[in-house]
């Protein structure tokens, strides 16, 4: 996104946007879609697929938007969760990312020195293992959580 910052007299300022990266994720077309951005890398983004996260390594310029890493969405092979995933949030720190399903879990995956590493190299994204590092109730059934917030 660029953003031009003189705007003339009483008009706002132009902002102009340059799309980097275009994927297509499977999903019911009346489904919300849900997206959080890495709080440190903001060439991360983590995009909700009915019951799994994909990981979107989001290029710097639309030059080098076709190379291989930047390709694919890493899409985990199973389902992560129980149910529909309603929610998902990293926290500020970027450490852990924790997703809420239609079933009342809350899924919790710890995002270690080595993976943020990984996702940072340059290298294609591997997705998140299936199996989060934690699992409980938090609601029960049909209030599901709309929105995630580390406190």
């Amino acid at each position: 996104i660029f953003e031009d910052t003189e705007g003339d007299g009483d008009e706002p300022p132009l902002i102009q946007h340059e799309v980097l990266a275009s994927h297509r994720v499977d999903a019911s077309p009346c489904a919300t879609r849900h997206l959080a951005w890495h709080p440190e890398l903001d060439s991360l983004l983590a995009v909700v697929s009915g019951d799994r996260v994909c990981l979107i390594q989001v290029p710097p310029t639309s030059g080098v938007a076709v190379s291989p890493e930047f390709a694919t969405p890493a899409r985990p092979a199973g389902a992560m969760t129980d149910g529909a995933i309603t929610a998902l949030a990293f926290v500020d720190r970027g450490d852990m990312l924790a997703v809420a399903d239609a079933q009342g879990f809350v899924y919790v995956w710890a995002l270690d020195a080595d993976v943020q590493a990984g996702w940072t190299s340059g290298a294609a994204l591997d997705p998140l293992p299936d199996e989060p590092d934690v699992k409980f109730r938090s609601f029960n059934e049909p209030d599901y959580a709309s929105s995630l917030e580390f406190l």
